[in-house]
């Protein structure tokens, strides 16, 4: 009319490995679900700091002579590329973009006559930046043997962000564009 003490171990045992792995299958998409929305959320910001990098070139013109302290006026470089960005902005402010490995990988906005800020977001790092700028002299200036370069000024941002995930993990995001501003104004030869 009851059960045997067998009976009621077996049941036990049966019950307590289903809660086990019910609990594990929990926790291992728990784990999942939370990596996937950091991901998201670590590629959203990414795409919002690019974002914010295509709107300054876009909107505003290459500094061919910038003055300011972290930039420098000349983008014709040996490696064909550098880590800084000399910009006119649409409010014709200089501006100059800089990666600076040393500082962390952190990728900073110097106005003329203001303190650098960091641009990129503290949860993530810029592991690598390059601006590679075309033409390599003012539209507008007869730099190549006194020939115009007759080319609408334009960058390529390249990028490679570093995350860290709540599991330890360290993703390696790149991310390239080319942005061409919208000033076109050069001449002809």
């Amino acid at each position: 009319a009851g059960f045997t003490l067998m009976e009621i171990v077996v049941a036990t045992t049966i019950f307590v490995m289903t809660i086990t792995l019910m609990l594990t299958l929990f926790n291992y998409t728990l784990k999942i679900s939370r990596r996937a929305e950091t991901l998201r959320q670590l590629t959203q910001g990414m795409r919002n700091f690019s974002e914010f990098l295509v709107k300054e070139v876009r909107n505003g013109k290459i500094d061919y002579s910038t003055t300011i302290a972290g930039c420098s006026d000349d983008y014709k470089t040996a490696l064909g590329y550098t880590t800084f960005l000399g910009l006119i902005n649409v409010n014709g402010e200089r501006e100059c973009l800089t990666w600076q490995d040393a500082s962390g990988g952190t990728m900073y906005l110097e106005k003329q006559g203001l303190l650098a800020q960091q641009i990129n977001p503290a949860n993530f790092q810029v592991v690598s930046a390059r601006f590679y700028v075309r033409p390599t002299c003012a539209p507008d200036t007869a730099c190549f043997s006194g020939v115009y370069p007759a080319v609408q000024p334009f960058v390529t941002v390249a990028l490679e962000f570093q995350v860290t995930l709540p599991t330890g993990e360290v993703k390696i995001i790149p991310y390239q564009t080319t942005v061409s501003t919208d000033q076109y104004d050069t001449p002809r030869n």
